[in-house]
């Protein structure tokens, strides 16, 4: 033997890829996407899950080099276009997929008891996808919103700031009953 490829030992943890899409039209909000999912990342990754780095993900589908106008020409079935759950999972070797979605960030002047108020509100959904069967093992529905004075002679603050801190304690709470649900 000239040389000798030792296996890689087998997986003992499950793997999850992240996945978060950004629904609304609020300024800014696509550039959020990036940490959102890095925050996620760093809450589940002590779950006993292996998290998958956004760079492993983005290897693992441009080793396919599959492009939706291949799909379209009838080259490649729905990877991209409709593909499954199952399949994306298989592609990047990912046992679980977590999609979260905002879905809404807005703002609103009110006015409570002799002062103006602007409600920040956030809306995200989340899901946890077995790669296996491509069925749902988790998923919520979350809104928060976090009520902030407006000060008179201070400019608004952005309101980027305001969603974030309701991100932020969104992924406490998801990592909090992903950690419960993971334990059955």
């Amino acid at each position: 033997v000239k040389r000798a490829v030792l296996a890689p030992p087998p997986r003992t943890t499950p793997t999850l890829a992240i996945f978060v899409k950004n629904h609304t039209r609020t300024q800014g909000m696509d550039d959020e996407v990036d940490g959102i999912r890095d925050r996620l990342a760093a809450e589940v990754s002590g779950l006993g899950l292996s998290v998958m780095d956004s760079a492993e993900i983005g290897a693992a589908f441009n080793r396919y080099k599959i492009t939706t106008r291949e799909e379209r020409e009838g080259l490649v079935s729905g990877l991209f276009t409709g593909g499954s759950a199952t399949r994306v999972a298989q592609m990047i070797g990912a046992d679980y997929i977590l999609v979260a979605s905002v879905v809404g960030a807005s703002s609103v002047r009110r006015v409570a008891g002799d002062r103006q108020v602007i409600v920040y509100t956030l809306r995200l959904s989340t899901k946890v996808l077995d790669a296996t069967t491509g069925a749902s093992v988790y998923g919520k529905n979350w809104s928060g919103k976090r009520p902030t004075p407006v000060q008179d002679k201070v400019e608004q603050d952005e309101a980027l700031v305001h969603f974030n801190d309701l991100a932020d304690d969104w992924v406490a709470e998801v990592g909090e009953e992903l950690a419960d649900s993971a334990k059955g």
